[in-house]
């Protein structure tokens, strides 16, 4: 009998992102666990996790430990047990003549004297049924066996303890890809970090895939070029391009150096693929036209499949590791996501025909899913809606893209507007996402050849027109208004309700002119009263209230504002209600009443801070900054007032740059706040004015707190960090100090900066940073910041409270 060599570990590669599984593994086989199954997708890692697993055990227990490679086992063998124990036998230097049974393996054992054992089960797939009271009676029979089997296809859970081993994170892909181009000497190819960022976004997390991609650095490939033929072929890139056979990683020779590679990241998910029935391969295929997540209708539109037959669908694919649930604790239902990796395969398995009408079917999934979110949003679940609407934009983008490549401009601009109608874009933040779309949309139309095709042009125009107005992009929201009344006045069309709208609200927002209320007036009037159409008007009423507001018609705007507020209590929407809010505190602020104006505000960023409005926190803080700034010359201590007026202006001014909206090209806002400004450099000097200004830019995060009087600009920093601290501690380990001092790093403060305000060194501060950086499992401190609002998101929350505030407000 031979005795294999086991103390391999230093031979293997760069280890990143698994350290946490690691150790959770060799805690549960040091205590009770026998049985560990890793369980997760093709090129996930299991097979070197198992490895790296089964040699730290073999140090820490003194044991020894064996793989054996199932692949060549299939359950259409022969006689299932003697090819099983033979590999067994094989591995652990067993040689006998007779037959090998749990009883033969465990004298054998007896005679190494080994007083814990361990075997590892690698590559189970597609056999665990008759594999299962196999492994179960070596365990009964071996009591000092311990058991890692691998597999994509999960074991039952009564059986063993399974750990999923998930594909790495964004910054782990990164870190092992460079790892792995710098131990290749070709670590001069990695100067373009964004480029590198790219490149580990396309590649899934699989770590199969990024070590196939890393090899063909040191021929001369630059990161940029494996991006580009990512793009063309996926699976004819990530091949090995040192080696066509595999490599078996045990075949009786104990534990692997280093567990080998593929011919190619095909090979891994062909063998997925095989593993399927026909049934699930065709429904594999058909899931490959949706670019995000997809939820069951989704899946029943695309599939046909519809009832139990759709929920036993999907539990097959994700027990083969096909599909995974979306992590993401904020789904407002349960959603599913493919990997990029198999969606390619299966989007090639597919075919141009099979491609054609699983596209057709997602198109008209989602044009509906736009049109229900445009025409239902107005009431007390408008968050929930927009939500809804957020979490399947990409696939919604998706049908827009496919209505282009079947020339279908009609189709494809009408799901545009209806996107633009949800108010979805404003809500979080993705103006530029969708102004893109929109763009995109305009210019594969061409020249309308129809009365139908010359009005749906010239409202995705006035659609594009309305969105970037409001991101100050004055110049090009006229063109676009003006684009859009061409193409009607080419075809002597007149101007349809849809249109008045947004060109109403162009003129307003730009220009503040009084003719902006003619066209919003007689768009609210031509708009039918019926639910599908209610938020339209609403939204015609909110820029209506604005636009009164800035004209020399005080009572019509407070009279405006009033039944626009009416009309948003009625409505139950939190958002709406907020933004109802504003509107009447701008309304009472040009008619003078500052203190009702005020008191206005005041309900609306509560409101704003509870459904977590980032697009109405930037408007409400710059009016209460005006509000405050008219006030000042009743103020009882007119000096702190204006610093604080000072301090919410710089917040607003930061929040806007955060939100890519230019108040230049806004005339009436800007004049407003022009205003503000010299009303508060009347108290203060020009210093002392700049330095509360720019405290608020930096702390614009607290702008909510300092502006309900809960905190103080002097006392935020150190008050705002400790509000929050808890969240980082509890997600990675960060101790009390390291949490504030993250915070402070989220809001742009260098380290000199935070060492003055926490009463440290620099040096500590320094310290303190590399620590955070290491234990958030990031590089840079825009990747903190990143990581801390991340941290600071609960929507779901958020939604539950923002509901029933809306309910006390109204």
């Amino acid at each position: 009998m031979t005795t294999p060599d086991h103390e391999t570990a230093s031979g293997f590669g760069p280890f990143v992102g698994r350290g946490e599984l690691l150790g959770t593994a060799i805690r549960m086989l040091d205590d009770s666990v026998r049985w560990l199954t890793l369980h997760g997708p093709g090129g996930v890692g299991k097979t070197s996790l198992a490895a790296r697993i089964a040699a730290v055990w073999q140090r820490s227990s003194g044991g020894r430990a064996w793989t054996i490679s199932l692949e060549a086992l299939s359950h259409e063998s022969g006689v299932f047990s003697e090819h099983l124990y033979a590999l067994v036998a094989k591995a652990v230097g067993l040689r006998s003549n007779g037959t090998i049974t749990a009883t033969t393996v465990r004298d054998h054992f007896d005679h190494l004297e080994l007083a814990e054992v361990l075997l590892v089960f690698d590559r189970c797939d597609d056999i665990l049924l008759p594999l299962r009271p196999l492994l179960a009676d070596l365990l009964r029979t071996i009591p000092r066996l311990k058991i890692i089997a691998t597999s994509r296809e999960r074991f039952r859970r009564d059986t063993c303890h399974v750990l999923d081993v998930t594909p790495l994170t964004l910054g782990e892909s990164v870190a092992l890809f460079s790892a792995l181009v710098t131990r290749a000497g070709s670590g001069d190819a990695l100067t373009d970090k964004a480029a590198v960022k790219q490149l580990c976004e396309k590649l899934d997390g699989l770590p199969l895939a990024i070590e196939l991609a890393a090899r063909w650095v040191p021929g001369g490939l630059s990161v940029e070029d494996l991006i580009e033929q990512l793009g063309k072929d996926r699976f004819r890139l990530l091949t090995d391009p040192e080696q066509d056979e595999e490599f078996d990683a045990s075949s009786g020779h104990g534990l692997a150096a280093e567990p080998a590679l593929s011919s190619g990241l095909e090979r891994a998910v062909a063998f997925s693929y095989g593993r399927c029935s026909a049934e699930e391969r065709t429904t594999w295929r058909q899931l490959t036209v949706f670019r995000h997540g997809f939820d069951m209708k989704a899946v029943e539109a695309v599939t046909g499949l519809d009832g139990m037959a759709i929920r036993e669908m999907i539990a097959a694919l994700a027990y083969k590791s096909i599909i995974k649930k979306d992590p993401d604790p904020n789904t407002a239902s349960t959603r599913w996501l493919m990997m990029d990796t198999l969606r390619d395969y299966g989007l090639r398995e597919l075919g141009p025909a099979g491609a054609a009408q699983a596209r057709l079917l997602h198109r008209h999934h989602f044009a509906g899913i736009a049109e229900q979110a445009a025409s239902s949003w107005y009431g007390p679940h408008e968050i929930d809606v927009m939500h809804n609407l957020h979490q399947q934009l990409n696939d919604v983008f998706a049908a827009i893209d496919y209505c282009l490549d079947e020339g279908d401009m009609v189709g494809a601009a009408m799901i545009a507007f209806n996107v633009v109608r949800s108010r979805t874009p404003h809500f979080y933040g993705v103006l530029d996402m969708v102004a893109q779309v929109l763009r995109r949309v305009i210019e594969a139309f061409g020249v309308p050849d129809t009365d139908e095709k010359a009005t749906v042009l010239a409202t995705i125009a006035g659609a594009l027109g309305w969105v970037v107005v409001t991101q100050g992009r004055a110049d090009e929201a006229a063109a676009m208004a003006q684009f859009a009344k061409d193409q009607l006045a080419r075809r002597d069309m007149p101007i349809p309700a849809t249109l008045m709208y947004p060109l109403g609200a162009i003129e307003a927002l730009r220009s503040g002119s009084r003719a902006a209320i003619g066209l919003l007036a007689a768009a609210r009037m031509a708009t039918p009263l019926v639910p599908a159409t209610m938020g339209d008007r609403h939204m015609m009423t909110m820029v209506e209230t604005m636009s009164r507001s800035w004209s020399d018609t005080p009572d019509e705007a407070l009279a405006i504002a009033a039944e626009y507020l009416r009309q948003a209590k009625e409505s139950g929407g939190p958002w709406s209600i907020a933004w109802a809010l504003w509107g009447s505190a701008l309304a009472a602020r040009h008619a003078g009443q500052l203190e009702h104006a005020r008191q206005c505000m005041l309900q609306c960023l509560r409101l704003e801070q509870d459904i977590n409005d980032t697009w109405g926190i930037v408007w409400s803080v710059e009016l209460y900054a005006w509000i405050m700034a008219a006030m000042l010359d009743t103020a009882a201590d007119s000096r702190a007032a204006a610093e604080l007026a000072a301090w919410l202006l710089g917040a607003s001014e930061a929040l806007r740059t955060s939100m890519g909206v230019d108040i230049n090209g806004l005339g009436p806002l800007a004049a407003a706040r022009a205003q503000a400004e010299d009303q508060i450099r009347r108290h203060l000097s020009a210093a002392e004015y700049a330095r509360p200004y720019e405290m608020g830019r930096h702390r614009y995060v607290d702008a909510i707190p300092v502006a309900l009087g809960e905190t103080t600009p002097r006392r935020v920093a150190s008050s705002s960090v400790s509000q929050q601290a808890g969240t980082l501690s509890a997600l990675y380990g960060l101790s009390e100090r390291e949490e504030k001092v993250a915070h402070l790093v989220a809001e742009g403060l260098k380290n000199a900066e935070i060492a003055a305000l926490m009463t440290v060194s620099p040096e500590t501060v320094k310290k303190q940073v590399s620590s955070i950086l290491r234990k958030l499992g990031v590089k840079t401190r825009t990747a903190v910041a990143s990581r801390v609002a991340h941290a600071r998101v609960d929507a779901a929350q958020r939604t539950a409270r923002s509901v029933g505030h809306a309910a006390q407000i109204s």
